[in-house]
């Protein structure tokens, strides 16, 4: 075994599994370091994963579990079909759909195998509990391609479609290479393990994601005007809804603020196009600011609003796209008016 890289071994706090005091997460990303066996240690090692890093067989996988909430989303990279739904369920998830990533190799490339190259690979979703599922409308389709990088590394395309569908959620990514803005993460490439003592992690502005973090924090009074001219903020037991004007007679598209006991918020969209359909979504989110929840809550229905005034099917006419183009302008005149644009 020369040839397997000398990197050490994970030393990761377990807490889930140890007893000891830790967060849960809705919302887990994980692509475990499966171990792949070879048929030949001489031609085959060179190619493994080992070569690259420490991996797991599958039995320490399962036993591994993860620090899942109640309710909640898991998304598992897997490399073996049958061992990532055995890993699914002995993590306490039901298997519900996959995203697949169709590699695009360099030059004649075609990637390895035996029974066939594999040029793609899954990632599995699967929940417990009642986690709610995407507004209908916002989910990405199934099999994107994204170019190949280093050993094992995955596009950030998955995650960002994972920050879209679920924003102002805690998010754990497992195995993790690198931190990343908005999640907290867990391994060996890591180097870092989530606070304990943290419920939720810190997201970060645009600027801060960027590296452009100032010694001085903007100017108060902006900030104060902004707070001024969004709408009252809701209370424990009075929820704020919006209902987006200008739309037909018979359609809607509704958000619903609600003010979580911690202080931070929580959002739930609605949507009805007369004669075509509709959705909704349940409340969910540890929002930290009101202005946030309104901005994300008004995303929601601009993802929906924009997919139908898009819509080229027989199925969707001129009169429903009208209808959401009117629903976008009145959000954009919104935007304008709460400072959010």
């Amino acid at each position: 075994m020369e040839m397997v890289a000398e990197k050490g071994q994970a030393s990761a706090p377990v807490w889930w599994r140890d007893g000891a005091v830790g967060p849960t997460y809705p919302v887990i990303y994980a692509d475990p370091p499966w171990k792949f066996v070879v048929r030949s240690e001489v031609t085959g090692r060179d190619r493994s994963a080992e070569n690259h890093y420490p991996t797991m067989n599958l039995d320490d996988v399962l036993a591994l579990g993860c620090p899942a909430a109640r309710d909640a989303v898991l998304f598992l990279w897997v490399t073996d079909l049958a061992n990532g739904l055995a890993c699914m369920e002995a993590w306490g998830f039901a298997y519900k759909s996959f995203w697949g990533w169709e590699k695009v190799y360099p030059g004649r490339q075609t990637g390895t195998g035996y029974w066939s190259f594999d040029n793609c690979e899954l990632l599995l979703i699967g929940t417990r509990g009642s986690p709610p599922a995407p507004l209908p409308g916002t989910q990405p389709l199934k099999l994107t391609a994204h170019p190949v990088s280093e050993h094992s590394a995955k596009p950030d395309f998955h995650r960002e479609q994972i920050e879209r569908l679920y924003p102002g959620v805690s998010k754990l990514e497992m195995f993790a290479r690198a931190a990343r803005p908005g999640w907290d993460v867990w391994g060996f490439e890591a180097g870092v393990a989530p606070d304990a003592t943290s419920e939720a992690p810190v997201e970060l502005s645009k600027a801060e994601n960027a590296g452009e973090l100032s010694a001085t924090a903007a100017p108060r009074q902006e900030a104060d005007a902004i707070t001024a001219s969004l709408p009252p903020e809701p209370t424990l037991d009075e929820p704020v809804e919006i209902s987006v004007e200008g739309m037909k007679r018979g359609s809607h598209a509704r958000l619903t603020i609600y003010r979580n006991e911690d202080g931070s918020f929580a959002i739930a969209a609605a949507y009805q196009i007369s004669g075509l359909g509709g959705g909704a979504s349940p409340r969910t989110g540890t929002i930290p600011t009101f202005a946030k929840a309104l901005d994300l809550g008004l995303e929601q229905l601009e993802t929906r609003l924009s997919s139908t005034a898009a819509e080229t099917s027989s199925v969707c006419t001129d009169r429903h796209r009208a209808i959401a183009r009117a629903g976008l302008k009145w959000i954009k005149a919104k935007r304008l008016d709460w400072g959010l644009a």
